[in-house]
């Protein structure tokens, strides 16, 4: 059907639908108009190859910091998220 967003696709047909194999939708009890969504072992276990390998790649790109530049980065990155985070209270408060 014209104009069906991604999410949607499937739905009549579940096994036709690849992300079944990797999580699954669930009604909410409370609201009917909300799904809930978690991962099977097969979405986990391909979030952990992801993340193994995003690992690996920025342990790569690090390697030309010497032990103090990585300390160094790690407070930074860690103070900018810490940051953001902050920020994103802020604007979901006001």
């Amino acid at each position: 059907m014209p104009g069906r967003s991604a999410a949607g696709r499937g739905r009549g047909d579940p096994e036709g639908d690849p992300w079944n194999l990797l999580a699954e939708r669930s009604a909410d009890a409370d609201d009917r108009r909300a799904k809930h969504v978690s991962l099977r072992r097969s979405g986990r276990a391909l979030m952990t190859r992801i993340f193994d390998r995003h690992r690996a790649v920025l342990d790569a790109a690090a390697d030309g910091l010497t032990g103090a530049e990585r300390e160094t980065l790690i407070a930074l990155l860690k103070k900018l998220g810490l940051s953001a985070q902050a920020k994103l209270a802020e604007e979901s408060a006001g």
